[in-house]
């Protein structure tokens, strides 16, 4: 077997424990075999997938490494969800349009009365 794979198998035996502890190393592992992978399976140049591999596995796993190192990781709580108080009041800065719209429907004039029978269906039918 050659080293990458002893590597690769070492890291899988390791179990659940070292990636808990490890994510930097876990995710830079994943990163690069995956680049790996894909680049293999289209190009045939195998030191291009190589350097392709390693430039993912050392970019995300440094940046997973950065990021462990500077937040708390172990914060996995959520902030109490506060419920905003509905007083049915629209609160805006924006002026409302001028006039109200009619939806194409026309409008009456003040004092006008409007026929409540008009487009009604007849029960006489």
């Amino acid at each position: 077997m050659n080293r990458a794979a002893l590597v690769v198998l070492a890291l899988a035996l390791g179990g659940c424990a070292f990636a808990q502890k490890h994510p930097g190393v876990t995710i830079g592992v994943t990163a690069g075999v995956i680049g790996f992978s894909a680049c293999a399976i289209a190009v045939e140049k195998l030191d291009t997938c190589a350097l392709i591999g390693g430039i993912a596995g050392v970019g995300l796993g440094g940046l997973t490494g950065l990021v462990t190192m500077f937040a708390d990781t172990n914060d996995h709580s959520i902030p109490p969800f506060e419920e905003e108080e509905d007083d049915a009041v629209i609160r805006s800065r924006t002026e409302p349009p001028p006039g109200l719209p009619d939806a194409g429907v026309g409008s009456t004039a003040p004092g006008a009365t409007v026929d409540a029978s008009v487009g009604q269906p007849d029960a006489a039918l």
